[in-house]
């Protein structure tokens, strides 16, 4: 005879059980330690801790007469008291094969007066095993139980980055409806419990979430992102891009949802401690790091499987597999009863994780009752067990807590059609993989659309707005559909102004002023992106998914000229911007376009637009730096930087640096200033007049060729030259500013960013 029994009233175990318990507990937490030392040697760029420095105090002492100061150690201080471990605390840390910490964790149970938030996240990605099912029935329960509200995110968005269920979020929703039905069947108490689908609720608070997405890009290498890529069962190096995101969004989701504590599996630990290191990376001091309760991993039926697979029907038991079924994978179940390898047992790994999760649980084979995992383990090695009677009890529990399910499943009738539903996008999906993959449709983009997009640099440079504003003004008045964008969050994301959004939200302002006064009444649209974004965030950032599931990470190194797949060094936020720039470019549907920056042209490329091509107008004036573009976090290398002309400085400085400009005599190729000359007189649509003092006269030159013609000859020397251009320079500057003292906001706003600037070059200079 075989089955399971539970001993009635609830009574406590006796005292050998108890201890054979808690080893079995101290153990666990041994190994819980363990591998957290692991991981924080393993974290790159964390220094060790500091010794603490004990404080000194003084007095004064007498000696030949005098008192002088003296000072000695101050007394240690006093350890800080623990917290009390309690019924719920002994009651929730059972869930936990580790915790981080448990300190933290008692402290939460004891001091929090409302529900402490639990949360996990599911991927609907197909049926469900018992692990999921039986064992996290088990865990909502227990913390609940102990005032807790846990938090299901239903995470149908990270299933399509995943590329689960062929990438459907129809069929993806479908499954996620199937997994609740299941949990509800399964004995799940759901009075304090929530399911919130992460399309929904990220959508209600775009702004919010992917802000604080981006803000985490900023924080991590890319490497140390990728190290988190095997919660998605995926190995390092088959990456796609869109799996560099799921774990930046897995970590902003414990913030978004405001989670107390962590409660997902071990194999989720190094994205769950990321948001933990997250905390310190940023310096939120005020943050709330949340605690890291991961649950055991059950093991797969077959031979060395660390966990159950859905992808092989063999290794797991499913939740509404019938009797027969459990009973078939019950007897095909690797089950070695050799000293060593119990702990590899995977049947009794299920009697652990399943059966003795109470202190009054019991489980029986063979005609024989016993109440520890250790008295099963005892049997099997005296033999007084047989591995049949082992296999058949452990069938026979299963099926136990399976029936209700089953019940459910062919008595509900909206449960019966989702469950057939699900087993028929299952079967579409797997017969979709098989089928050799086609690449992605290039986009047809609109011939008559052009789009700018601007990063703005931590100095507003004259160039950047000069520059686009006529070229984008020559496209409109050629009858294209002409918009400039201006990449506030991208700016964020790439650390422009030290990614002081306060700082950067006055750049965007001030730039736009610029382009106001430069486009004058041409059709160009001017927009921030931002704006766009949030006006359809669901479109947008799915667009960016879908753009990530596209393409591999090492494509884009390639296109970025990056080896992304080393990720030694390379930050992830310049993944998420390249994804970013892409969707920018498809849903504005331009055939042209201009990026940001050069290192985003095969990105652009990578959409099937052209990209536009940008020649400066008031170029650096240095030797050697012609065509200088800032870097990504919008700073111009140090030696160029002095010889570029920026909005914010006084007028004054812009004659000295034409003054000090590149200008070898008679040589065109390669010199700024004469470049500048030639630009200033399109910009005017006047001739450059230029005094010559050798020949006593003046001159003015009507086009580049006129010019550039005689200043090769040497009919112009650069003496004479340099004055015409400061000249020019001047005027148009006094022309752009005529039309911008004519808004009240302007003055206040140039001295916000002035102020900026100077902030950010003290912060610099601190730094060095």
């Amino acid at each position: 005879m075989s089955g399971f029994t539970m001993k009635p009233g609830g009574g406590n175990a006796s005292g050998v059980e108890q201890c054979a318990r808690n080893i079995q507990d101290l153990e666990r937490r041994l190994a819980a330690q363990k591998a957290y030392l692991s991981h924080l040697e393993g974290r790159a760029g964390t220094p060790a801790a500091a010794p603490v420095q004990e404080g000194k105090k003084e007095k004064k002492k007498e000696k030949d007469g005098k008192k002088e100061k003296v000072t000695e150690p101050a007394a240690p201080p006093k350890p800080k008291e623990k917290a009390p471990r309690d019924w719920k605390f002994d009651t929730v840390i059972t869930v936990g094969e580790e915790c981080q910490e448990e300190e933290e964790l008692a402290t939460l149970l004891h001091k929090k007066k409302d529900r402490i938030r639990y949360y996990d996240g599911f991927e609907p990605s197909g049926r469900m095993h018992i692990a999921q099912g039986i064992l996290k029935t088990i865990n909502v329960n227990k913390c609940t139980k102990a005032n807790g509200h846990f938090v299901f995110w239903v995470a149908d968005w990270f299933a399509l980055m995943n590329d689960k269920m062929g990438g459907s979020l129809e069929r993806i929703r479908t499954v996620g409806e199937y997994l609740v039905e299941v949990w509800k069947a399964a004995g799940m108490d759901l009075e304090n419990v929530e399911f919130i689908w992460s399309s929904d609720a990220i959508n209600k608070q775009a702004e919010t979430y992917w802000l604080q997405m981006l803000d985490i890009a900023r924080q991590f290498t890319l490497a140390r992102i990728t190290k988190c890529c095997q919660i998605m069962g995926r190995q390092e190096g088959t990456l796609t891009c869109a799996q560099i995101l799921y774990p930046l969004m897995q970590c902003t989701d414990i913030f978004f949802l405001k989670a107390d504590v962590c409660q997902l599996g071990l194999d989720q630990r190094k994205v769950n401690m990321l948001a933990r290191d997250y905390c310190d990376a940023a310096g939120k001091k005020g943050a709330h790091k949340p605690i890291i309760l991961s649950h055991h991993m059950m093991s797969g039926l077959l031979k060395d499987q660390e966990k159950m697979s859905k992808s092989d029907p063999r290794s797991a038991i499913f939740m509404e597999d019938s009797v027969e079924m459990v009973e078939e994978k019950m007897q095909g179940a690797y089950c070695p009863v050799e000293p060593e390898l119990l702990k590899k047992n995977p049947i009794l790994d299920f009697i652990s994780s399943i059966v003795f999760v109470h202190a009054d649980s019991t489980f029986t084979a063979g005609g024989k009752t016993y109440t520890s995992r250790q008295e099963v383990d005892a049997a099997l090695l005296d033999k007084s067990l047989s591995v049949p009677d082992l296999r058949k009890a452990a069938a026979d529990y299963t099926n136990a807590k399976l029936e209700p399910v089953r019940k459910h499943f062919q008595e509900n009738q909206r449960a019966k059609e989702i469950l057939e539903l699900v087993k028929e996008y299952k079967r579409q999906s797997e017969e979709e993989a098989q089928q050799p993959k086609k690449a992605a449709p290039k986009a047809e983009l609109e011939d008559g659309a052009a789009l700018f997009m601007v990063l703005p640099t931590q100095e507003p440079t004259l160039n950047q707005v000069l520059s686009v504003s006529e070229h984008a003004k020559k496209l409109a008045q050629a009858g294209k559909k002409v918009k400039v964008v201006l990449l506030d969050w991208i700016a964020y994301l790439l650390n422009v102004a030290g990614g002081d959004r306060k700082a950067i939200t006055y750049l965007i302002d001030y730039t736009a002023r610029w382009f106001k006064a430069c486009l004058g009444d041409a059709q160009v649209e001017v927009v921030l992106q931002s704006k766009e974004i949030l006006s359809n965030p669901d479109t947008y950032w799915i667009g960016v998914i879908n753009c990530g599931r596209r393409l591999a990470l090492k494509e884009l190194g390639e296109k970025m000229g990056k080896d992304y797949e080393k990720g030694e060094g390379e930050a992830a936020n310049e993944v998420i911007a390249g994804l970013m720039i892409q969707q920018q470019v498809l849903s504005a549907n331009a055939k042209h376009v201009a990026p940001p920056i050069a290192q985003f042209n095969g990105v652009i490329e990578l959409t099937g637009a052209k990209v536009l091509a940008v020649p400066d107008i008031v170029p650096c004036l240095k030797d050697g730096f012609l065509g200088v573009q800032p870097s990504c976090n919008g700073v111009y290398p140090v030696l160029a930087a002095p010889s570029i002309i920026t909005l914010v400085e006084p007028e004054a400085l812009f004659g000295a640096k034409v003054k000090k400009g590149f200008c070898t005599p008679e040589v065109a190729e390669g010199n700024p200033v004469l470049q500048l000359g030639i630009g200033l007189s399109q910009v005017s649509g006047q001739p450059l007049a230029i005094a010559r003092k050798k020949e006593g006269d003046s001159v003015s030159y009507a086009t580049a060729e006129e010019l550039t013609a005689a200043f090769t000859k040497g009919d112009v020397h650069p003496g004479d030259l340099k004055p015409a251009v400061q000249a020019a320079l001047k005027a148009v500057v006094a022309n752009l500013r005529a039309g911008l003292t004519k808004d009240k906001e302007f003055t206040q706003c140039e001295t916000q960013v002035g102020n900026m600037i100077k902030k950010l070059a003290k912060e610099a200079g601190k730094k060095k």
